[in-house]
C-alpha cells in the first residue's frame, strides 16, 4: 500500500524521458510492490525510455508525442549520455537549448527537471 504525502501535487502528469537507463528503470519499477507509478497516485507517470536516444532524437520524440497522451505538468529528462564523445560541447549546448525551447513552446507551463548519470558537469543554464 502506498502512503503519499503529495496533497498539493495530486493529479499531475509526469513524463520521464531518456535512453536505456529510463527504459531499465521502468522495468525495475514495474516489478516493485510500489509499481511503475512509484506510489505517486493519483499522479500519472509516463515512462519513455528508448535505447540509444540522443538529444536530437529526443526533440523528435516529443514532437511526435504531443497529441498522444495528457500534456505533462512535469518532464524529467535523463539525456545526453549517448551524445558525449560524439558531439562537441557547443553542439550539445545548442541541442539542449533547442530542446528546451521546443518543450516550452509545446507545453508553456511545464516544469522541466534534468538529471544525468555522467560525471561531466555542463553548466549550461
Amino acid at each position: 500500500m502506498c502512503l503519499t504525502k503529495t496533497k498539493f501535487y495530486l493529479g499531475k502528469t509526469i513524463w520521464i524521458q531518456g535512453s536505456s537507463i529510463i527504459k531499465q528503470a521502468f522495468i525495475a519499477a514495474r516489478l516493485r510492490p510500489e509499481g511503475a507509478n512509484l506510489c505517486l497516485e493519483p499522479n500519472i507517470i509516463w515512462w519513455q525510455g528508448y535505447s540509444g536516444l540522443t538529444l536530437a532524437e529526443s526533440k523528435k520524440k516529443f514532437l511526435s508525442l504531443v497529441n498522444v497522451g495528457n500534456s505533462p505538468d512535469y518532464i524529467v529528462l535523463h539525456l545526453g549520455g549517448n551524445d558525449l564523445g560524439r558531439r562537441s560541447l557547443d553542439d550539445l549546448r545548442t541541442l539542449i537549448d533547442e530542446l528546451f525551447r521546443t518543450l516550452l513552446s509545446i507545453f508553456p507551463s511545464v516544469k522541466i527537471m534534468v538529471c544525468s548519470a555522467s560525471k561531466v558537469n555542463l553548466e549550461i543554464f
